[in-house]
């Protein structure tokens, strides 16, 4: 990102950039800014934006060898063309053919892009072994933007409030990811309202997060479960109407629960077996905050507690689509057992 940075600094651009990763935020933003520093906010004749629903190699490529219309470059941001993946099924027969020769017409033009265009790609994912993604890392510049660790988070939702003229403590910042989640957009339109709702003071407290920012489904989620976990029913109940009150579909409820005690035991057998946080969390494909509270979490569970509670979600679904019990019942006995 430092690189991006300093190339919008110096004004001198790679021909081809690849944004791929889990954070969105970070992606949408720096492909924004390059976009601010390379076109003017007037100007649509300099600008393509290709859907990767609709991404056509030969209409790429024209785009690309397109000359700027009185400007020093064009910009074309293509977002999730999928070209970076390397799939087992692979689609035309032209594509194919192309395979079989040993040929990639996409990753060798990714050579032959005019210095008159600048290519900003957006993907999820990326494969490292792809033909394209090797094209890019030589020619221009590849960065992949996944979720900030728990200190870096930290230092950037710290960096957001300083910015709006508020502080907050590391330990305050830390309860707003646990309330809130750890998704960047998400957290940034929270800091915004909480700059709002604190307008008169400095600095922003736990309170005020409870009183205005909205909670995410997997915090209530990891209530429940420490509840289950101490044998509190009337506590569980209890975050079993907080759960209502967030008016989430049963079904995502549902699922949401299921992946959870999945995760439990995936984590709590990784750890017996003396893998590392970073190995559990590149496991389960989730933050490193939630390994963290996981990995917290698992040692109020016995192995066998957390496959027997799975076992009866299986037999919940089923008795659900046999028609035993009405779906509004099947997350409350789920909770109860």
């Amino acid at each position: 990102m430092k690189n991006i940075k300093n190339d919008i600094k110096t004004g001198e651009y790679k021909r081809v950039y690849l944004l791929y990763g889990s954070e969105n935020y970070l992606k949408q933003l720096y492909s924004d800014k390059l976009k601010k520093a390379l076109i003017p906010d007037d100007d649509n004749m300099n600008l393509t934006v290709i859907r990767g629903d609709s991404f056509d190699f030969n209409e790429f490529k024209s785009m690309c060898d397109t000359m700027p219309f009185f400007a020093d470059r064009r910009l074309v941001l293509v977002n999730r063309c999928g070209k970076f993946k390397l799939s087992k099924k692979d689609g035309s027969d032209d594509d194919k053919k192309d395979k079989e020769s040993g040929k990639d017409p996409f990753a060798d033009y990714l050579r032959e892009i005019p210095d008159t265009t600048v290519v900003v790609f957006v993907e999820d994912e990326a494969d490292k072994r792809g033909r394209a993604f090797k094209a890019v890392k030589e020619t221009g510049y590849v960065c992949e933007m996944n979720s900030l660790d728990e200190k870096d988070l930290l230092l950037w939702i710290g960096t957001e409030f300083k910015a709006i003229g508020k502080s907050i403590s590391a330990a305050t910042a830390s309860y707003l990811t646990e309330w809130s989640g750890t998704d960047m957009g998400n957290l940034k339109i929270e800091i915004e309202k909480l700059g709002f709702f604190a307008l008169d003071r400095p600095s922003i407290e736990k309170s005020d997060i409870e009183s205005i920012c909205t909670r995410q489904l997997k915090a209530v989620i990891f209530d429940l479960t420490d509840a289950i976990a101490a044998g509190d029913k009337h506590r569980a109940l209890r975050v079993y109407d907080e759960l209502n009150a967030l008016r989430q579909p049963i079904q995502l409820t549902w699922r949401m629960l299921i992946k959870h005690y999945t995760q439990l035991l995936v984590t709590k057998e990784l750890k017996a077996a003396g893998r590392s946080a970073d190995e559990i969390t590149r496991t389960l494909s989730v933050h490193p905050f939630v390994t963290q509270k996981l990995m917290r979490q698992v040692g109020s569970f016995k192995t066998s507690a957390i496959r027997r509670k799975l076992e009866f979600g299986v037999q919940l679904e089923q008795d659900f689509k046999v028609g035993k019990i009405d779906e509004k019942n099947i997350v409350e006995l789920f909770v109860m057992q």
